[in-house]
């Protein structure tokens, strides 16, 4: 039967940069868009401590060799003391990335990152959040879903929104100010 991304051009392992890079960025810049206006100095030791451990994690290494250099080359200690300072070290970290993989791509710029990262959809709208009613109605956006196959695209983006909430979920957790 074989793994579904070796019969579905549209899945990728994990591990490759196309498939968790996209994932991880919207993670980092929703984290950014809510981080505190002025953190508290244990909140900015926290949250570098985060950057330089994503860099270890990252499923690709030289990814990774690439997104320390960037934070040793910036100012990463002075970019944790503010909001608009954190949020302009990842959309510059998100441009280096895009000139190299997309060179052909426009600039992302800070103003974009906060009307994409402001809002967003509720990437579950049935399940309930620590106590709230679950969601009801007649309005349910994936009742589309319900008694169709589904595309390769469809159980991709399925994925992705899962795995957005997973990775967002860990990462709130890390950065939390009663965690450690």
């Amino acid at each position: 039967m074989g793994l579904p991304y070796r019969r579905c051009p549209l899945l990728l392992p994990s591990s490759d940069p196309r498939a968790f890079g996209p994932l991880l960025w919207d993670a980092m810049h929703v984290l950014a868009e809510n981080y505190p206006e002025c953190p508290s100095t244990r909140k900015g030791r926290w949250c570098r401590r985060y950057l330089f451990a994503i860099s270890h994690m990252l499923p690709c290494r030289a990814c990774g060799r690439h997104f320390r250099k960037y934070l040793r080359e910036h100012d990463v200690w002075r970019a944790v003391e503010t909001r608009a300072g954190l949020v302009a070290l990842l959309v510059g970290a998100h441009n280096a990335v895009s000139a190299h993989a997309r060179p052909s791509r426009a600039p992302f710029t800070v103003e974009e990152a906060h009307v994409l990262y402001a809002t967003a959809p509720a990437t579950r709208p049935l399940a309930g959040v620590w106590g709230d009613e679950p969601y009801v109605g007649e309005a349910n956006p994936y009742s589309f879903f319900q008694g169709t196959k589904r595309s390769c695209a469809q159980v991709g983006m399925r994925r992705w929104r899962r795995n957005l909430v997973g990775v967002a979920g860990l990462m709130a957790t890390l950065i939390s100010p009663s965690f450690g």
